[in-house]
């Protein structure tokens, strides 16, 4: 998490848990352009869906979408 948030300026304070939703641009870009903004699309949806459940939980929950997207690959495998 220490890792992560060195490259992830929008991440404040120091959270319990971080959920990282990813693309793979590689393998979606390889078929059309079509399927990777779809797929774009769907993991916006999941993790819509994953601050609905938090909230409902009584959990504070926030995206992040300012990251360097370099490191945070590399970081992350």
């Amino acid at each position: 998490l220490r890792r992560v948030r060195a490259f992830s300026p929008g991440i404040i304070g120091t959270p319990t848990l971080t959920v990282v939703a990813c693309v793979d641009r590689a393998q979606s870009e390889k078929f059309s352009s079509e399927l990777y903004h779809t797929s774009k699309l769907c993991v916006a949806m999941a993790v819509e869906n994953l601050l609905l459940a938090a909230h409902a939980l009584g959990l504070g929950a926030c995206p992040v979408n300012s990251f360097r997207r370099g490191p945070i690959s590399r970081l992350l495998n």
